[in-house]
């Protein structure tokens, strides 16, 4: 459900290395990498949706990027996609967490 904010979020953090900053490639693929390798433990079957919503509610749903960053200011571009991140990232959270109490609620009656 997090797919297409995760997306965005990926999209803005590449532009950001390959614009600014190219020597966190490196990093950048080393977690990657990491992820790839991690997918099973990832996408656990012992989940439940009332540890999904131990996670999920306390996250901020907000993206920053440090002027330090950015020598000290951002673009017009990476301002917008900042807010259109952080825009679909709420929603992605508050629709998470309406479907996880929905389930949990199922999870606790059976």
């Amino acid at each position: 459900m997090m797919l297409p904010a995760l997306i965005v979020t990926e999209l803005i953090v590449w532009s950001f290395i390959l614009t600014k900053d190219r020597r966190l490639i490196k990093s950048k693929i080393k977690v990657q990498l990491w992820l790839l390798t991690h997918l099973k433990n990832i996408f656990r079957s012992s989940n439940s949706a009332a540890k999904d919503l131990r996670l999920i509610k306390p996250m901020m749903p907000d993206i920053k990027l440090y002027y330090e960053l950015t020598g000290g200011s951002h673009s017009a571009h990476v301002q917008n996609g900042l807010r259109a991140s952080n825009h679909l990232f709420r929603l992605t959270k508050q629709f998470l967490i309406n479907s996880l109490y929905t389930v949990a609620k199922n999870e606790a009656s059976n």
